[in-house]
């Protein structure tokens, strides 16, 4: 601090390293008893040497600097301290799932401290500062707070100030700190003067104008425009109409602009560069391609300078669709809605929360060698019976995947059904020309065996034994292994393939009842019916005296859709007239109403009036499978784009769900039978996956039903039916390599 010796007293001139000036405070000279000053004196500040004098003779009036703070020895610099880690201000949340916490400065990662959970608590039993120990995320590691520290966050959780030492109540202390008037700006002599200010002529004159039009009250008007007729202006300008009404006002002022038309790229220049320039291949394709399907209507052409550009020939086209472009452009504007997309999705549960479901694979059944197209499980849920390419119907029991019997009907499979009546025991088969009726004894008693064969019509005795010769048993788990039989056994290959009804006489039968032979009698088989085309869907009614059965290459368009009444062994064909192709058909649980499903609709037919009671549309692609809910109020569709359709019979002809979930065609779709207990339905696809849906239908009319996807189950290949357990929620899945599978809770 320098000093300036004035005789007396010596007077600091830079304090300003020791202590920070808030203000300036001069006394008052009238509060202190000088005289009063007239209005027009003016007062200038002291010299320098009056002040000096002042200070000399020790006046009261000292010039002194209000309230003062002294700096702390501590730097007040704001930069943090030194770290380590340079990842910046970003959330360490994204370092979560890493082993490194970020990186160094030279770029090299700094890796975590992992301890386990147990570790930590061993650590902070055996340390005594642990109740002070805190965790800095950004370096990862631990720091012990000190007493002052602590001290300092206890005060902040009361409102305190932290410093416990700081008195905010103490008494205004005395100044130390002299002001000096020689190094004051207004009081160098050298300085600005307002003495020397003198107001310019001109500004003057302009000045006293004005205050004399002010006192004589006179107001500026201003000049009239001179209006020009020959003047060019906006026919649609709001200035240029003053007498327009609000509305038109309104349009004009939030009218919407006009689209503008993009601007050339480097396809449109006429020295593109190298590898925008077409090959002689791209040139023959363009112009094998009809104008209608190109692009553009130009190829990229290389020309030396602008002037050797050709006329474009497409300019009066381009400018007739820029015309069209903006007279049907829209002239509304409209208030956007910013709605948050998670708002948009429905509230559904937790799919835990709708246990049991089918979620892991437990059995396996093996021994196939081809597609296995369909499945079906006898009613009490004991046996499972499989359809398979390789001419053989497998049955297996479901508990412990032993094969039980094999019977080769000398063709592929296309699908089969156990009868859904629990009094009968009757396994059916559609394999070529023929639907083939088979009595697996060993299913069930033998009471219910012989009524079985007395509702066939089929009285003759079949032998008692059908214990096969050969080995026959094998125990599949899902991890492999067992047995399995290869060899096929004389009664297993007793069937006869039957021939077509067109190549013989009779061309006019619908079907043909043909009682087995005595070596057929002997496998199982006790009835076959002939068709004209090949039976690629049955279905059952609930009581189980009615077979549906779907031909739908049958050239006859009235023989797609055969039914059969067993018990009496009639044939008739329930649509005279149809024209469409058929896919699939169910009965309705509960009503004499029969679903059948066309390529691009879904009918409901009234067996009892004999008439069409409703259509259900079917958009998208051809519809592929049909299952009706065992309320019989909802049923779903599958179809080629794949759709999984929900649709509520009382609801509209519209699908009430269209469900997107699959990424191939939806082979299978299957309700369980006992929704009381387990509502659940599933679907399969071409793309491997079999989706289970938990799908709650309520008895309030005002309550719509619930659909929940719950499970995923993956395969490796295709999956061509889905069959549910009746009275447990298993399902039981075959695939396009002959694996079927069984899924359980």
């Amino acid at each position: 601090v320098s000093t300036q010796s004035t005789g007396k007293e010596e007077i600091p001139t830079d304090t300003a390293g020791d202590f920070e000036h808030d203000k300036l405070v001069v006394s008052d000279a009238e509060s202190d008893g000088a005289p009063d000053m007239e209005e027009d004196t003016t007062v200038l500040f002291p010299q320098p040497e009056e002040l000096l004098a002042e200070l000399e003779a020790a006046s009261p009036y000292t010039l002194e600097l209000g309230n003062f703070q002294e700096l702390d020895d501590e730097s007040d610099s704001s930069e943090e301290d030194f770290s380590n880690n340079r990842v910046g201000d970003i959330p360490l949340e994204w370092y979560h799932d890493e082993e490194h916490v970020g990186y160094d400065i030279e770029g090299r990662k700094l890796m975590k401290k992992e301890k386990t959970a147990l570790q930590q608590l061993l650590d902070a039993t055996d340390d005594p500062n642990a109740y002070r120990t805190i965790y800095d995320a950004l370096h990862d590691e631990k720091k012990v707070l000190s007493n002052a520290e602590l001290e300092m966050i206890f005060n902040l959780q009361r409102n305190r100030t932290p410093n416990s030492n700081y008195d905010m109540y103490a008494d205004y202390g005395e100044s130390r700190l002299k002001f000096d008037p020689l190094n004051h700006p207004l009081a160098r002599p050298n300085g600005p003067s307002k003495k020397t200010f003198v107001p310019k002529l001109h500004e003057m004159k302009t000045v006293a104008k004005m205050v004399k039009r002010l006192m004589n009250g006179i107001k500026d008007e201003p000049a009239a425009k001179e209006e020009n007729p020959d003047k060019i202006y906006e026919l649609w300008d709001d200035a240029a109409n003053p007498n327009l009404d609000n509305k038109t006002k309104f349009k004009l002022k939030n009218r919407i602009e006009k689209t503008k038309v993009a601007p050339p790229g480097t396809f449109e220049s006429y020295r593109p560069p190298a590898e925008y320039l077409p090959s002689e291949k791209t040139k023959a394709r363009f112009q094998k391609t009809r104008a209608i399907d190109r692009k553009e209507h130009f190829l990229p052409e290389q020309f030396d300078t602008l002037r050797h550009v050709p006329f474009y020939h497409h300019t009066i086209q381009d400018r007739y669709q820029r015309c069209l472009d903006l007279a049907f452009f829209p002239r509304r504007q409209r208030t956007r809605l910013v709605v948050d997309p998670e708002k948009l999705l429905p509230e559904l549960p937790d799919p835990s929360s709708l246990r049991p479901y089918p979620e892991r694979l437990s059995f396996l059944y093996k021994g196939h060698t081809a597609t296995v197209r369909s499945i079906s499980l006898s009613p009490n849920g004991q046996f499972l019976a499989t359809g398979c390419d390789d001419h053989l119907i497998r049955i297996f029991e479901v508990q412990t995947g032993r094969l039980i019997k094999r019977y080769d009907l000398g063709g592929p499979i296309q699908q089969v059904i156990f009868n859904p009546a629990p009094s009968l025991n009757i396994l059916v088969a559609s394999v070529e020309y023929s639907i083939v009726f088979i009595v697996p004894t060993f299913a069930n008693h033998q009471i219910v065996n012989d009524r079985s064969l007395h509702f066939l019509r089929a009285t003759q005795n079949i032998e008692a034994s059908e214990k096969p010769t050969g080995p026959v048993a094998g125990l599949v788990s899902a991890q492999g292994g067992g047995i399995v039989q290869t060899a096929i056994d004389a009664d297993e290959a007793a069937y006869d393939p039957s021939r077509d009804l067109d190549d013989v006489e009779e061309k006019e039968k619908r079907a043909d009842f043909i009682d087995a032979t005595p070596r057929e009698r002997a496998a199982g088989v006790v009835l076959k019916v002939n068709v004209h085309a090949k039976a690629k869907r049955l279905t059952f009614h609930n009581k189980g005296d009615y077979l549906c059965a779907l031909c739908p290459k049958d050239h006859v368009k009235y023989r797609q859709t055969i039914m059969l009444q067993l018990s009496k062994r009639k044939v008739f064909c329930p649509f005279r007239k149809f024209s469409e192709v058929v896919t699939d058909c169910k009965f309705h649980p509960k009503e004499p109403l029969f679903f059948l499903s066309t390529t691009n609709s879904v009918r409901c037919y009234n067996l009892l009036a004999h008439k069409l009671q409703k259509k259900y549309k079917a958009y998208g692609g051809i519809t592929t499978c049909l299952t009706v809910h065992p309320d019989g109020d909802n049923f779903l569709v599958g179809d080629t784009t794949n759709h999984t359709i929900w649709y509520d019979c009382d609801f509209s002809d519209k699908p009430y769900k269209r469900m997107k979930s699959h990424h191939g065609v939806v082979n299978a779709v299957e309700y369980h039978r006992n929704t009381d207990a387990y509502p659940l339905f599933a679907s399969g696809a071409s793309d491997g996956q079999v989706h289970v849906f938990h799908g709650m239908v309520y008895d309030d009319y005002t309550k719509n039903a619930l659909i929940v996807p719950v499970k995923i189950l993956r395969h490796s290949r295709p999956v061509y039916d889905v069959a549910w357990h009746p009275s447990l929620p298993w399902v039981f899945t075959s695939t396009e390599d002959g694996t079927v599978c069984c899924w359980t809770e």
